[in-house]
């Protein structure tokens, strides 16, 4: 197992379009996902009810099913990285608007998008992934990719309270989309990504 994730690992840092994404995920998934689990009911408990942050969940999973199955039928334009990395700046747009102070019928449209966003990212991120790296090293990669997308998580999780109690929940939320949506249109303005195209029909 060592030697798999040693040589997952030497891809993985070779390759700047494949980290840079990993480390941009890494701000949002703590800026982002981490604030929103934890401070999303609680802002949602005070404004829009427990029945209105069930609708605004439900509206982004309504989103993400969508977009699936609009994906099966669509198929991806060549180069499809920058639009899929700049369709993620929306993914961070419910939680600036929770911290503003939005309406359901917002938070509920903010969140549609951002289902349609992340879903549309994850088909062409696994899209590119399957074009661009050998198959024999598909795990290998992705597990380095999952692990430092993902290790920020609980991170994100655990300051949101403690940042919450010194600048108020609001302030955090706001701050926090903020950060995840710019960490995602930073990435996408990298010249890198204009290379990365994928080709119709597999390899």
């Amino acid at each position: 197992m060592l030697s798999d994730l040693r040589e997952g690992w030497k891809y993985f840092a070779s390759q700047p379009w494949f980290w840079s994404v990993t480390l941009a995920f890494a701000i949002f998934n703590a800026t982002n996902r981490g604030v929103w689990q934890v401070l999303g009911p609680v802002i949602a408990f005070r404004t829009i009810g427990a029945t209105g942050w069930g609708l605004v969940l439900s509206a982004q999973g309504i989103g993400a099913l969508l977009a699936s199955v609009v994906l099966v039928k669509v198929p991806l334009m060549r180069r499809p990285m920058r639009p899929a990395l700049t369709a993620m700046t929306l993914a961070a747009l419910p939680l600036i608007l929770l911290g503003a102070g939005a309406g359901l019928p917002w938070l509920a449209g903010a969140a549609f998008l951002a289902g349609v966003a992340a879903e549309f990212f994850t088909v062409v991120w696994q899209t590119v992934n399957y074009t661009h790296i050998d198959e024999r090293l598909l795990s290998r990669v992705g597990a380095h990719d999952e692990f430092w997308s993902f290790v920020s998580f609980p991170l994100g999780q655990m300051s949101a309270p403690v940042l919450a109690a010194a600048f108020g929940t609001a302030a955090v939320a706001l701050c926090g989309g903020t950060v995840a949506a710019l960490a995602m249109l930073c990435v996408s303005l990298l010249p890198l990504f204009r290379r990365i195209e994928i080709h119709h029909g597999g390899r």
